[in-house]
């Protein structure tokens, strides 16, 4: 090539061949730098290790990009959540070492305009065109490039920036090319980051639904062995979570069931995608236990694998209870009889036994034989009208026993309803033979004494409240006042359940003193079953007994909220209203028939030169030009009296110091609920300076 150019060249001076060869031994130099530079940038985006992530890739990234562009600051930043106006750096590279965290507003920075328009380019003076940026201005940056980060729906979600102390001399064409491969990368791993930590968070919320779920839930596999449990059931049974997984499901059951588990999770295996259900028991770590309503279902896993997921719902108490029921049902001294909906019956007492003669075994599932021959019409209305809800209690009746004799009864029908008003699932009787006929009919006489004194009362809440505070009747009224649909719903139940627990010690002191003998009213909030709070206003008797002792108290409570209501609402009316006085721009006064002032505002104590402690109670002759004063106070009393809505008028005031003003009044009467009688609002302004304007106009007029 220096041969060519010689043959080209020769006949230049020698000089002039020498600086030519320098030139272009030059620009060798700089493409070999340049490609030397593209290089390295290249190796570095392959040399990015594929076994690093999250924090550690991005601050490889920056830590690389630093050294590609020998750059002093590389930042990664991202959108501060629930913000489009700031950024924190999510890695950073700064003098040859890991940055400290930092968060800042984008306003007035070179990253705004990256943000905005997805990049920037400023080879150098930085720090002068961004003077109001404290980070280039403190670091005297002259370059800085930038590139926007995006979400996979084309949202901006940060930037990667580049910034040195001294100019850019790199090409910027090429720089921007790595710093947006560099870009690319560093959204592309934020967007995972993000991914990963929304995945988490599901999994987590998942795990707390799945762990803490009021429910036990067992995963199984087909030979019994616990895949997983959470760890709700598996507190429930006394174990930690790690006890029970991997061991078998005969850890949780006694030795006498096992074969019934086993057959139950075959017949689950053999049957996928099929619920079944039953009732077992589990053996709890402490040997104690309990019964549970199982769901068992079978399916195929992730891998095709058969699994059998079971919720099991603990039913120890609802046993227990209809145990305790049907023990109490079974050994009531009284007959009781339960009928389906189609009049068949479905329990049987030995009392009823005894009583009619039938064995349990000749009538479950039977119609009742005890209706007398003739009467079956009769007794279809009777049942039609139970089942209608129309049937009173006690119903007389005329049955016979299986021998035949005729017996009189005493029946108390009771409907079990899907919900109130709704159709019946079970009629229940209970029956009292007339033998039994004086105790039933002692019960019926209180009962009718009750009623009559609730009847005769007021239409109001009235109960029966034993000494002991529970409650022992309740009109309908009182129930709509809780909140309930029929007193079984509150029947013995405390009433101080009910109170406000602020009222509570103030309500069973009133109980204790009537349950003394004594009468009382007493004030109180209730709280229903909703959670609905009330203000109640209750006139309470003591209740006696024939022998005269005190069995409780009757009272007749009335549902005050809305006059507390609207107690409280002139209240706050009130409250505004002297708070508008007294904030008021304008001289405000509020004064009573006979211009005694009870309010007066920040402006008319600085129009008057008076102090609030000085005017109230006083009159507005302490202020009140003497010649004007007359009139003021026949018009104040037109107000007070109703026979004017409003007055305007213009008065002299004397100020504290002496001064003459004159003054603007507008006055109306206001009804306070503090006060019996209207009491006067005034409002007053400084009109001096243009009465003294019209003066001077009418004394110009007057000479022209």
């Amino acid at each position: 090539m220096i041969a060519d150019i010689k043959n080209d060249q020769s006949f230049l001076p020698i000089h002039d061949e020498l600086g030519i060869l320098r030139a272009r031994v030059a620009e060798l130099e700089r493409e070999t730098t340049d490609l030397k530079w593209a290089n390295r940038a290249i190796n570095a985006l392959a040399s990015c290790p594929g076994n690093v992530d999250g924090q550690a890739f991005l601050r490889t990234l920056v830590r690389q990009l630093s050294d590609i562009l020998t750059v002093a600051h590389v930042f990664i930043t991202e959108l501060s959540p629930g913000r489009t106006d700031r950024v924190r750096v999510v890695a950073g590279w700064s003098r040859g070492q890991t940055s400290d965290p930092l968060e800042y507003d984008l306003a007035s920075t070179p990253c705004k305009i990256v943000m905005d328009q997805g990049s920037a380019f400023f080879p150098e003076g930085t720090w002068r065109l961004f003077a109001q940026d404290s980070y280039p201005a403190r670091h005297h940056i002259e370059g800085y490039m930038g590139e926007s980060l995006f979400s996979r729906t084309g949202r901006p979600r940060g930037h990667l920036c580049i910034m040195d102390e001294q100019p850019f001399l790199f090409d910027p064409v090429q720089g921007r090319a790595i710093v947006k491969a560099f870009a690319a990368l560093a959204g592309t791993e934020l967007e995972r980051l993000h991914a990963d930590a929304a995945l988490r968070q599901r999994e987590e919320r998942f795990r707390t639904l799945y762990d803490d779920n009021p429910s036990m839930y067992f995963t199984l596999s087909p030979d019994g062995l616990i895949v997983s449990v959470n760890r709700y059931g598996a507190a429930q049974l006394g174990y930690t979570v790690n006890e029970l997984v991997g061991h078998s499901v005969w850890t949780v059951f006694d030795e006498t069931d096992r074969e019934t588990v086993l057959t139950q999770l075959q017949q689950c295996a053999d049957h996928p995608f099929r619920t079944f259900t039953w009732d077992i028991q589990k053996l709890r770590k402490d040997g104690s236990r309990l019964w549970v309503h199982e769901r068992a279902r079978a399916i195929l896993d992730s891998d095709g694998n058969l699994i059998i997921l079971v919720v099991c719902e603990n039913v120890t108490e609802h046993r227990r209870t209809s145990r305790l029921l049907s023990t109490l049902i079974r050994e009531s001294p009284l007959p009781i009889v339960s009928l389906d909906q189609t009049a068949k019956v479905t329990s049987w007492n030995p009392a009823a036994t005894k009583l009619f003669g039938w064995t349990e075994e000749e009538i479950i599932g039977k119609e009742l034989p005890y209706i007398p021959p003739g009467e079956e019409e009769a007794a279809d209305h009777l049942w039609e009208a139970g089942v209608r809800g129309e049937l009173p209690a006690p119903v007389e009746l005329r049955r016979q026993r299986k021998d035949g004799t005729l017996i009189d009864l005493l029946l108390w029908p009771v409907y079990v309803r899907e919900r109130p008003g709704g159709k019946f699932e079970t009629a229940i009787g209970i029956l009292v033979d007339q033998s039994n006929l004086v105790r039933a009919e002692a019960a019926r006489r209180e009962s009718e004494r009750r009623l009559r004194m609730i009847i005769d009362s007021e239409p109001e809440c009235v109960k029966i409240v034993n000494v002991d505070g529970l409650i022992a009747s309740m009109n309908p009224a009182g129930l709509a006042l809780l909140g309930a649909t029929s007193e079984r719903d509150i029947l013995g139940k405390s009433v101080v359940s009910f109170i406000h627990p602020d009222d509570r010690p103030t309500y069973e002191r009133f109980h204790r003193m009537v349950c003394a003998g004594e009468r009382g009213v007493l004030t109180f909030r209730l709280i229903d079953l909703h959670g609905r709070q009330r203000h109640l206003e209750s006139h309470a008797v003591p209740l006696r007994d024939d022998a005269g002792m005190v069995t409780g108290t009757l009272s007749i409570t009335r549902d005050i909220t809305v006059r507390r209501q609207a107690e409280e609402a002139l209240r706050a009316s009130e409250s505004l209203l002297h708070r508008f006085v007294a904030d008021a721009p304008i001289g405000l006064v509020i004064a009573d028939r006979n211009g005694r002032l009870l309010h007066v505002n920040r402006a008319f104590c600085e129009l008057t030169g008076y102090s609030e402690e000085e005017m109230l109670g006083r009159t507005s002759a302490l202020y009140t030009h003497p010649d004007d004063l007359g009139e003021s106070l026949r018009l104040a009393v037109r107000l007070a009296d109703g026979n004017r809505s409003n007055v305007s008028l213009e008065q002299r005031y004397v100020r504290k110091n002496g001064d003459m003003i004159w003054v603007a009044v507008k006055a109306t009467p206001v009804q306070l609920p503090t006060h019996d009688q209207p009491l006067l609002l005034a409002a007053v302004h400084d009109i001096t300076e243009q009465q003294k304007s019209e003066r001077l106009l009418a004394e110009e007029k007057r000479i022209l």
